[in-house]
């Protein structure tokens, strides 16, 4: 077999494995937003969009990712190096979101009268929700591909390990 496939079928499963921790983290993640909000339309409650957006529901949800991520980044990588492009984008944008989360909360949510109107709030909660995505898919795209190389350098020194042990045991 030609090594650039092999090199394709291993990122396309790094890809596969990353696609499958989205959608498991989003369900699981959001489901406590989305079963009420579903079953209120079942049974009559007061959950409503407006409701869960003006409470910041969905800010708690970005931030909490995003930093479970940014720790989850660092713990996982042998070194950072902040001054690449990539480590920018690991350590500056989830600071980008998380401020923006807290100043959006700061502004909007903590005050009795509304200084934001709610559509902008909506884009604003929106925008963050979808940078969290982009974040968690390109760090756990970025950690899932590390995971994959210790893997195979590994297999390879077990495997060659295992050939010089056969060879000399012939002997």
């Amino acid at each position: 077999m030609n090594y650039s496939i092999i090199t394709w079928k291993r990122k396309i499963g790094v890809l596969w494995k990353t696609f499958k921790w989205f959608i498991f983290t989003l369900i699981v993640g959001l489901s406590p937003i989305i079963i009420p909000w579903t079953l209120s339309y079942v049974i009559p409650s007061d959950i409503t969009f407006e409701k869960i957006v003006m409470e910041g529901t969905l800010l708690f949800f970005s931030a909490t990712i995003v930093a479970s991520l940014l720790i989850d980044y660092w713990q996982s990588q042998d070194s950072i190096d902040i001054k690449s492009w990539s480590g920018i984008f690991y350590v500056v944008m989830p600071i980008c979101i998380i401020g923006g989360c807290i100043i959006l909360f700061a502004l909007n949510f903590e005050r009795t009268e509304q200084v934001i109107s709610f559509d902008f709030t909506v884009a604003i909660q929106i925008f963050l929700l979808f940078a969290s995505f982009i974040y968690a898919i390109g760090i756990k795209f970025s950690i899932f591909t590390y995971q994959q190389m210790l893997y195979d350098s590994y297999s390879l020194r077990s495997s060659k390990l295992v050939r010089v042990m056969t060879y000399f045991s012939i002997q």
